[in-house]
């Protein structure tokens, strides 16, 4: 939401640190109760920042008194809940990865393992001489096979291999045996064959999913200043197109009305607006057409295809819409005041802002991260019971005073 504002002051381009959370000295709240902020990269002074709002006693009140309704929390709820539960099968998808691809490769380990008791004799060149010789001499193939397996050393002594296979006769039921071994080699090449082909069909398909992101993902759109933003410039005559133009080259848009309008200026629509736009929903169409195929696909080879009719009539999830950034403060303004740990994260309040990868390695001004910040919480609030709480409580008043110099009186 803040967007990437500003370089690093010592021009290395804000790189954010691999680690972003070093081990506090306790996991328990000092002496004196005060809870610090875990810094994320270089976010010492958001965080200077947001302790100092802790301990406006005026601003943490109202920020509490707001209902959770007017708000949204229960929708941030749900939200997060779904984000947990989305985590976690993700976790778990990961772990039964693993163990399947350990499992797969032990039991690949196990058959080789087994193919070579019984098979590895088979590639050595001396095997097809001493088959021809020894079938000459009046024995079958699978009696030669079987001393192979009890001891390869008889494929150079054929003194040893003559006298096993006097000393053990063939069995009674060897021709049985020899088939069934057999249709088990050939069950287990079907098998492999139909393995082969459905790992290349999951990797096809993977790859296609993947080849395949959204060319307009437009998050902005999420965002809870967005649908107020639209209607202000539609009605200064603006297309709504013109504007997610301008917000796709920069989010700071969001929050900056002058640049934006600046921009719409500066930037005219192109003659073929229409037909771009009619062409980008045309293509987010079909890309969703695509998707849901693969899906279909995907449920009717496991088995839990659904009717495409009923699936087709089902009516599209309900956009949640809360007001994030009032209530990532308030959460962690609760969590500086209940929790019993050195430090909390601010992840959650970053992530409300739009900061993603490197953002928090971006060096902010202070002054302007305040005033950004004051701006996205007070556009936030517009349309609940605190829309005037950051001015009523932050707005200054500039008093001028002129005067005349005192008038030096002359000597004698």
């Amino acid at each position: 939401m803040l967007g990437d504002l500003y370089g690093d002051d010592d021009g290395n381009g804000g790189a954010a640190s691999t680690s972003y959370r070093s081990a506090p000295p306790s996991s328990r709240a000092t002496n004196h109760g005060f809870v610090g902020l875990l810094n994320q990269g270089t976010t010492c002074y958001l965080n200077s920042l947001l302790q100092t709002m802790y301990m406006s006693h005026e601003l943490r009140a109202k920020l509490y008194a707001l209902s959770d309704d007017e708000l949204g929390a229960d929708e941030l709820r749900q939200l997060d809940k779904a984000e947990a539960e989305e985590e976690a099968r993700k976790k778990a998808e990961a772990a039964a990865a693993r163990l399947q691809k350990l499992e797969s490769a032990s039991s690949e380990h196990s058959n080789n393992n087994n193919k070579k008791k019984k098979d590895e004799f088979k590639d050595d060149p001396a095997y097809e001489p001493l088959i021809e010789e020894m079938k000459s001499a009046g024995f079958e193939q699978y009696h030669i096979d079987l001393a192979l397996r009890a001891s390869e050393r008889y494929l150079n002594d054929r003194e040893g291999l003559f006298n096993w296979l006097i000393d053990h006769a063939l069995p009674d039921d060897w021709q049985q045996q020899q088939q069934k071994e057999r249709e088990e080699a050939e069950a287990d090449e079907r098998k492999l064959q139909q393995e082969a082909a459905a790992d290349a069909q999951r990797r096809q398909q993977e790859a296609e999913a993947a080849d395949e992101p959204d060319p307009f993902p437009d998050e902005f759109k999420d965002d809870p200043t967005y649908e107020a933003l639209i209607e202000e410039m539609k009605s200064a005559g603006f297309e709504q197109y013109h504007i997610d133009l301008a917000l796709r080259s920069d989010t700071k848009y969001l929050n900056d009305r002058e640049s934006l309008f600046n921009y719409l200026i500066d930037t005219p629509l192109p003659d073929d607006w229409q037909e771009q736009q009619a062409q980008e929903i045309a293509a987010r169409e079909a890309r969703l057409k695509r998707k849901q195929e693969r899906e279909q696909a995907k449920a009717a080879a496991d088995g839990t295809a659904t009717d495409t009719a009923t699936s087709s009539t089902t009516a599209p999830p309900k956009k949640i819409k809360y007001r994030r950034i009032p209530l990532r403060v308030r959460q962690l303004f609760a969590s500086l005041q209940l929790v019993d740990e050195y430090s909390v994260s601010t992840q959650a309040l970053t992530k409300s802002f739009g900061w993603k990868g490197n953002d928090v390695g971006v060096q902010h001004d202070i002054t302007e991260l305040n005033r950004v910040l004051f701006d996205a919480l007070h556009r936030s609030l517009v349309g609940t019971s605190g829309q005037d709480l950051i001015p009523s409580l932050y707005r200054g008043t500039l008093v001028r005073n002129i005067g005349t110099p005192r008038a030096t009186r002359p000597c004698g």
